[in-house]
């Protein structure tokens, strides 16, 4: 994701059961900052279901697709945005509730609290492919102290596994954000991977987007980059002129960042986004 597109508990429907945007929480040991799917606001409900889950590939199918369906080169491409680094675009005019992308992680990263930084040890272990996958995508780091890995992570993952792991993929990671999205996504347990589905008839050469959930100047703090999209900049479509992401959550999230500076403040806190 360029910059990051950057993560979602499974619901079958974002609009028919709401769901509260996940906060960071705290400690002195860590910190996490969950991107999570949120509701949209009234003016832009539609009432747009999510698609059926897909079917699994067979278990004798080798290697394992990581896109399944695999809709990259008919349905969508990654190429070039503009200002934003790579992004998703379709290729096609694409009906509402479409499945653009159903794929499996690149890296899959779960803390557990061991001296040895489990996603050196991942990303170790990834084919040289891969390998070269992984640290394409961007990076952005409030912390000097920060590797390459985790700055790779914390800017482009999304949340997986019910919160409790970070998933980065090799397409997912590419879509970019917009505070009025075109698209939403969910993680599908059943099957391994995330979906995502466009909630209006997307355009050929249109872009893909989603909502990263967080007030545009947290944007700014978290992934390094000024929102331009309609709802930050055209005052006729719903724009807010307080700054805040047209479905983030206001709610506790200034004092919750406040806290965020004055851990990395203290030296040796660790920031993850999972």
């Amino acid at each position: 994701m360029d910059p990051p597109n950057p993560m979602p508990t499974e619901k079958d429907s974002i609009f028919s059961e709401p769901t509260t945007p996940v906060m960071p929480q705290i400690d002195t040991l860590a910190i996490t900052l969950s991107l999570s799917p949120n509701p949209a606001p009234s003016y832009m409900e539609h009432h747009v279901y999510a698609p059926p889950t897909p079917s699994p590939a067979p278990a004798t199918l080798s290697p394992v697709p990581s896109r399944d369906p695999d809709t990259l080169g008919s349905l969508i491409e990654v190429r070039e945005s503009e200002n934003k680094g790579l992004g998703v675009f379709a290729l096609c005019d694409i009906p509402p509730q479409t499945i653009l992308l159903c794929e499996s992680p690149l890296v899959t990263l779960q803390d557990d609290g061991a001296r040895v930084d489990p996603l050196d040890t991942t990303v170790n272990a990834l084919s040289p492919e891969k390998n070269k996958v992984f640290f394409s995508l961007s990076s952005y780091s409030r912390n000097k102290n920060e590797s390459l890995s985790r700055s790779i992570i914390y800017s482009n993952g999304y949340s997986i596994m019910n919160d409790l792991a970070t998933g980065l993929f090799e397409t997912a990671s590419r879509i970019n954000h917009s505070c009025v999205p075109n698209s939403q996504y969910t993680w599908k347990e059943s099957i391994g991977k995330i979906m995502f589905w466009n909630r209006f008839k997307l355009l050929a050469g249109e872009e893909v987007t989603v909502d990263y959930g967080h007030k545009k100047k947290y944007l700014k703090r978290i992934y390094g980059f000024d929102c331009t999209c309609g709802g930050c900049t055209d005052s006729g479509s719903g724009a807010r002129s307080d700054g805040f992401s047209s479905s983030g959550s206001e709610s506790g999230v200034m004092e919750d960042m406040g806290r965020i500076d004055e851990v990395v403040n203290e030296g040796g806190a660790r920031v993850e986004k999972i």
